[in-house]
């Protein structure tokens, strides 16, 4: 399925990108071949997992993107945390998000 990631506030999430997509197996488990280019899938803990974004320019800047997720009862759930913006390893600002099923 294809999930369509924007900022609660409307701003930009990235640049001019106002929005990101990607698309995730249905029991959230793997992302596509497609997908793995700019995406990637992490468990953070027991209560949450997360899809970090990352782009040519931004892996230059020691940059990432993390989205955050609930899990519950076991299982990966699309209900949206926060989003993360690391710098240096440091979190230079955090926001609220909206994921859609595109």
């Amino acid at each position: 399925m294809k999930i369509k990631i924007t900022r609660k506030d409307g701003l930009s999430i990235i640049g001019r990108k106002k929005s990101l997509t990607f698309t995730i197996s249905s029991d959230l488990e793997q992302l596509s071949k497609a997908s793995e280019k700019s995406f990637c899938m992490n468990e953070v803990d027991s209560n949450e997992w997360s899809i970090s974004y990352i782009n040519d320019e931004m892996e230059n800047n020691n940059e990432i993107i993390e989205f955050i997720f609930s899990i519950k009862d076991w299982n990966k759930t699309l209900n949206e945390v926060k989003a993360i913006y690391w710098k240096n390893d440091v979190i230079e600002d955090e926001f609220e998000f909206i994921a859609t099923i595109d």
